[in-house]
């Protein structure tokens, strides 16, 4: 079965723009091949996605410009990768695949 993309919801009160517009991130496709596409709604614009394998070393880091963002994983070996989005109010973190 393949997952075509994981969409993260947070159950809160919340009245915060940046905690909403956080919680409606999406990292797409998962698994991915070479390229992941991160969208994000345009509040998040200049927050940033960094990227660590599971024994927590840093791979890269992107500053989210507008709502679609590409990460090139073509060069990575297949494995369980974490992005984490760091936002102003909110950090949600999606564990992508690359097969």
């Amino acid at each position: 079965m393949e997952v075509k993309y994981v969409r993260i919801y947070q159950e809160s009160t919340t009245t915060s723009v940046g905690e909403l517009c956080m919680s409606q991130m999406i990292v797409s496709p998962n698994p991915v091949s070479n390229h992941a596409l991160i969208r994000t709604p345009a509040e998040a614009e200049g927050s940033s996605v960094v990227v660590y394998d599971l024994q927590g070393r840093l791979l890269k880091s992107i500053v989210v410009q507008g709502e679609e963002t590409s990460v090139d994983m073509s060069d990575w070996s297949p494995g369980i990768y974490l992005f984490k989005i760091r936002g102003a109010n909110a950090n949600p973190t999606f564990k992508v695949i690359k097969k």
